[in-house]
Parts: structure tokens; C-alpha cells; sequence
């Protein structure tokens, strides 16, 4: 075999080596949890079920991070929905480093495994941490204008704001932005 013929055969078998069409998308935040939900067919009810990364199906089942046989490992758990046909893997305390491909994997007898995949996308948690800031002068232009506060002077520079009406029952301390009921 020529080395030009060996690439050609080589690329072909690990284009052959992928899967699958339709690609399910999922998202969630650094920290976070996501389900991935995987359906199945009636014949497989009592087949293995198993989660692997990447979209490779030659090697997905060996290098499973969980299966039906051990449905808890580490940030990862598998429940399997029997009457619904459909397995279930959790991961929790998501990071930046989980993102990417998944196959979801049915094992059969004979032939080989049945997959679906999933790209997952674990979006940064900093956006969270730049709106805060926002999102409390929001909350507090808003009260000011809906509870209209009436304004005391305490010792030294010290300001107390008093909101009074209804359900708007908030004291809030000038200069720390400090808010209780």
C-alpha cells in the first residue's frame, strides 16, 4: 500500500468514525448542572445505556463516563426511565472543560451500538458577575421611584433611607447600599 493510499484509507476510516445527524444542543453556566436526555427504542429497555465524550463510535463504550451498570460516577449520574424509553445523565458542577461532543450509546447483541449525540456548550459564569452590579442599580432606581423613601439624617455623614408603603418595607443605608426589611 502506498503511503498517498494508507492517508486516503486512514482518513476515510475516521470519517466513517463519526456520528450522528440530527446533533442535539445543550447549554448551561460553569457551576451549574445539565440533563442530557437519552431516547431509545423498545427493543433496548434491558440493553446497557451509556455517556461518552467525543463522537467517535468505535471506542464510546469503553470509554464511557458512566453506564447503566454504575450510574454514579463523580459529577456524572445516569437514571434510566424504563416505561418513557428514555436514560437520563446528569452533570453536575459544570466547567468550561465539558464542553464539546457526547454520544449517548445503546449497546446491541449483534452489529454495532446505537448512538445519538449531543453538543453540549458551558458557557463562563463572569457575565454573571458583570451584570450584578446593573441589575442592583436597577433594583434600586426601582424602589426609590415605586416606595418614594423618605430621607434621616443619622450621626455624621451617615444617611438611612425609610421605605414605608405597602409592600415596600426597606431601610437602606446611604453610602453601603445595604438593604433589609
Amino acid at each position: 500500500m502506498t503511503s498517498f493510499s494508507f492517508t486516503l484509507h486512514c482518513f476515510f476510516n475516521l470519517m466513517s468514525d463519526r456520528c450522528c445527524d440530527p446533533v442535539n444542543k445543550t447549554q448551561s453556566i460553569e457551576e451549574g448542572s445539565v440533563t442530557i436526555s437519552c431516547p431509545y427504542d423498545s427493543q433496548s429497555v434491558n440493553k446497557l445505556k451509556f455517556l461518552c465524550r467525543g463522537n467517535r463510535p468505535s471506542t464510546c463504550r469503553q470509554q464511557a463516563v458512566i453506564t447503566s451498570n454504575n450510574t454514579q460516577n463523580g459529577r456524572f449520574r445516569l437514571s434510566d426511565d424504563r416505561k418513557s424509553r428514555i436514560f437520563t445523565v446528569t452533570i453536575s458542577s459544570l466547567t468550561l472543560n465539558d464542553s464539546g461532543s457526547y454520544l449517548c450509546g445503546v449497546q446491541r447483541n449483534s452489529g454495532s451500538d446505537d448512538f445519538s449525540a449531543v453538543e453540549l456548550e458551558v458557557k463562563a459564569l463572569y457575565w454573571l458577575f458583570a451584570a450584578l452590579p446593573v441589575l442592583l442599580l436597577i433594583l434600586i432606581i426601582i424602589l426609590v421611584k415605586v416606595c418614594k423613601p423618605k430621607r434621616r439624617q443619622l450621626k455624621g455623614e451617615l444617611s438611612v433611607f425609610a421605605f414605608n408603603k405597602g409592600k415596600c418595607a426597606y431601610k437602606c443605608i446611604y453610602f453601603n447600599l445595604l438593604c433589609f426589611s
